[in-house]
């Protein structure tokens, strides 16, 4: 149902692609990478709005995104100056982006500001916010239904900001619907300087923080990724690594960590990525399948250890997204009250 709403954004961005990459780069296989990447998004049916945040950009100057998820693996979005996460700088693989939604902050806009120019700008789809019962607002949340598409049970009303929403619980459309999830990055406060500890805030960061002792950016990021997943450290590689049976080095904190230890061990690319979703499924480590992998991993020679560490795992993060948060916190730009 997105396929038209894609089609031209896909030329589109091709065409602006075009113009910018040999400004940049000089690299045949970085353009060949970037428009795998424009037909994975295509593909995920997310392009059209891609478009948007790009057009927004070029009228908004000022404004900048921070994305969640996997799609910080996308060397395009980077290249199109949506995001500052070069995947090239930091070898995050296109191949790991296989998300369903969309989730991005505005820094610099509000929301709101992006909502009305959708608005006022498409002349494709309806932008539906998102409600769950009982009459809780999902303010972040929005369906994008194409003209044509709307299932006529669906009910609507606008609400006083002239914003189309749904009555009901809007979960139960969202797997036929692309839903977008759009929230406002605030400024840093109550700093006195630009620092990469500023990024550890959480409980579970600071004892992370305290027990491995990160030095270097990329021992930062680690810690970011270990406490936004679950199962990744407590009960799993605290104990791997208080017993000196692993080290800071060798620790499994993304999926991007997993992908690349499988690749090195020569594990196909789309075994790897599948090894990959099962971990992040609930139950899906009881199926068959699972089997079937664990004895590819053991028959490639893929260590003990990797394989109870990524066994215990219930969900893990991607790299990118840990490197978007570092990367925030050490532009003085973000912060208020810092010159």
């Amino acid at each position: 149902m997105y396929n038209e709403l894609n089609f031209d954004s896909k030329n589109y961005l091709l065409k602006e692609l075009n113009k910018i990459f040999y400004k940049k780069y000089n690299d045949k296989n970085l353009l060949k990478r970037c428009y795998s990447e424009i037909n994975l998004l295509y593909e995920n049916d997310v392009l059209f709005i891609i478009e948007y945040l790009y057009k927004f950009k070029k009228e908004k100057k000022d404004v900048s995104y921070y994305f969640k998820g996997m799609i910080n693996n996308l060397f395009v979005l980077y290249v199109l100056g949506l995001n500052v996460v070069n995947p090239i700088k930091y070898n995050l693989s296109y191949e790991l982006y296989f998300d369903e939604t969309l989730d991005v902050y505005l820094n610099n806009f509000d929301t709101y500001d992006f909502i009305n120019y959708l608005i006022k700008n498409n002349n494709g789809f309806h932008i539906v916010k998102g409600k769950t019962n009982p009459g809780i607002n999902e303010d972040n949340n929005y369906l994008l239904i194409p003209y044509g598409c709307k299932d006529d049970e669906i009910l609507f009303k606008f609400n006083h900001e002239s914003i189309m929403e749904i009555v009901e619980d809007y979960n139960k459309y969202k797997f036929t619907y692309l839903t977008i999830k759009l929230s406002n990055k605030y400024f840093l406060s109550g700093y006195d300087k630009v620092d990469l500890i500023n990024c550890i805030n959480t409980q579970d960061e600071i004892k992370i923080f305290d027990t491995i002792k990160p030095k270097s950016l990329e021992d930062y990021i680690k810690v970011k990724n270990i406490a936004h997943s679950v199962k990744c450290w407590k009960n799993n590689q605290d104990i791997l690594f208080n017993s000196n049976k692993l080290n800071i080095n060798n620790l499994i904190t993304s999926r991007d960590d997993i992908y690349d230890y499988l690749i090195k061990h020569n594990i196909d690319k789309v075994v790897a990525i599948d090894i990959i979703k099962i971990i992040c499924r609930h139950n899906a480590k009881t199926s068959y399948i699972w089997k079937e992998y664990l004895k590819i991993m053991k028959d490639n020679s893929c260590e003990e250890v990797f394989i109870k560490v990524i066994t215990n795992l219930i969900s893990i993060h991607g790299r990118g997204e840990a490197i978007s948060e570092c990367l925030f916190v050490l532009d003085k730009n973000n912060y208020l009250g810092i010159n």
